[in-house]
């Protein structure tokens, strides 16, 4: 039984009574404080942070002399045996709360814990396979596998930094599957001592996992300790936005050259098959590999805005054909989405009949085929799949530089003012800027993404 602090400790009384918990001076008959000693609390009032009589729980099997009747009487009110049922419960359910508390949720498991946060998450009303639970998961995996599968309550602080040491020299695109238990716990160790202790100042270089990477696993690890109200050991661990510029990969520009080279390939003149793409050809295949290039280097859209666009992205607004960007993922938010002319080249590339031609095919998505294996990973499919052909044409550059790209010749047109820059590029805006912002200007917009193709 959980020991009550309010529970009475003074001196021994005379036989046969015991001290009245309403006030010290009054005894009670020997029957009640048998009763007492039997498992019923004691409280002593002359404690200042005691409750008060309102809130004092009775014994069923003791009466009070307040209550107008002896223990055991034969006469008891019924009004009196329902308050002293009532405060019966409330106690019953107050140690059932704190036993719980202290003795569940500080000692819940790590795999435990993100049972819970799993079947509590998807027990909300707006519950849906989400990125959210995805990192959770793989956060908590790393976790079990580097340090074991922990206690929530003993979790220390130095096992956090040291289990965020042992990440951030983790290779890049790890597979648990593939590397576990005390082989990873190995490799992290052996992966530090490689690099003398000091991390490279560029991922590119190494394969090692990015620290922004690191960040995301450290604050999942937080969330499950978020979710118990627990103190959260992982709280400000992770590295700064200054580390993390260091150590990230400069993306550098494509030049005309690389862009008259790619865009002249196969992929668009003709390529052998679905499988032979770098071979030449006859056969044209209009897909994402074919699109996602056009988008991103004439509309500046990222790979993961590119992959979820599904049929009623493309409208008419005002009289200006437009892509509505980022509403297609369950992960963005209203202020995310935003509005991008449709460039001339893609229409004359014929980008309006595809998108009737998915329409009439009842496709939901523009690019299904990278819908296969989950929303998460269309992206991440997109960006390998590209970046294999792109490198066998183009070697050392990068679908992201088509964007950085896009990015410095529209900042160059005339007339470009920051706002209209943020408006395409889909640059966050501060809280105070948002306010005032009242929405894009299409026709500029369209007139800049037109001049540059």
């Amino acid at each position: 039984m959980l020991h009550n602090e309010y529970s009475t400790t003074s001196s021994p009384s005379p036989a046969g009574t015991s001290v009245d918990p309403a006030g010290k001076d009054r005894l009670l008959p020997a029957e009640t404080a048998e009763s007492t000693e039997a498992g019923c609390p004691v409280y002593d009032a002359s404690r200042q942070d005691a409750p008060g009589d309102a809130t004092l729980p009775h014994c069923a099997e003791s009466g009070s002399p307040d209550d107008g009747h002896l223990a055991g009487g034969s006469s008891g009110d019924a009004d009196d045996d329902a308050a002293d049922r009532r405060r019966d419960e409330m106690l019953r359910q107050l140690r059932a709360g704190v036993e719980e508390y202290f003795l569940s949720d500080a000692a819940v498991t790590v795999s435990e814990a993100l049972a819970l946060f799993r079947e509590r998450h998807r027990e909300r009303p707006d519950a849906q396979p989400s990125r959210l639970e995805a990192e959770v998961a793989r956060a908590a995996a790393l976790f079990i596998e580097l340090n074991g599968d922990r206690a929530l309550g003993a979790i220390t602080e130095e096992e956090v930094h040291e289990f965020k040491s042992l990440l951030s020299v983790l290779p890049r695109n790890l597979r648990l599957d593939k590397v576990r238990g005390s082989a990873l716990r190995d490799l992290a160790p052996r992966q530090r001592s490689a690099f003398a202790g000091q991390r490279p100042r560029s991922e590119e270089d190494t394969g090692l996992i990015s620290l922004s990477t690191v960040n995301r696993h450290l604050k999942g690890m937080g969330r499950l300790f978020n979710e118990f109200d627990l103190h959260n050991p992982f709280h400000g661990k992770g590295y700064g936005r200054r580390a993390i510029r260091e150590t990230r990969p400069r993306i550098e520009r494509w030049s005309q050259a690389d862009l008259d080279a790619f865009f002249a390939s196969t992929l668009y003149t003709g390529c052998l098959s679905e499988a032979q793409r770098a071979e030449p050809g006859s056969l044209v295949i209009k897909d994402s590999l074919y699109w996602a290039p056009l988008l991103s280097r004439h509309a500046g859209l990222r790979a993961c805005e590119i992959a979820p666009l599904d049929v009623s992205s493309v409208r008419d607004v005002a009289g200006i054909t437009v892509l509505r960007v980022g509403d297609a993922s369950p992960h963005d938010s209203a202020r995310n989405i935003r509005l991008v002319p449709l460039p001339h080249v893609l229409i004359t590339h014929g980008f309006l009949e595809f998108v009737k031609d998915r329409q009439r095919q009842g496709e939901t998505y523009l690019f299904p085929e990278l819908h296969g294996f989950g929303a998460d990973k269309a992206a991440e499919l997109l960006r390998q799949s590209l970046g294999a052909y792109m490198n066998s044409v183009v070697p050392g550059r990068r679908f992201m530089g088509l964007r950085v790209t896009f990015a410095h010749d529209i900042r160059q047109q005339a007339g470009m003012t920051p706002d209209m820059f943020a408006d395409i590029m889909g640059i966050a805006r501060p809280a105070w800027d948002r306010s005032l912002w009242t929405g894009p200007n299409l026709p500029a917009l369209k007139a800049a993404i037109d001049m540059l193709s």
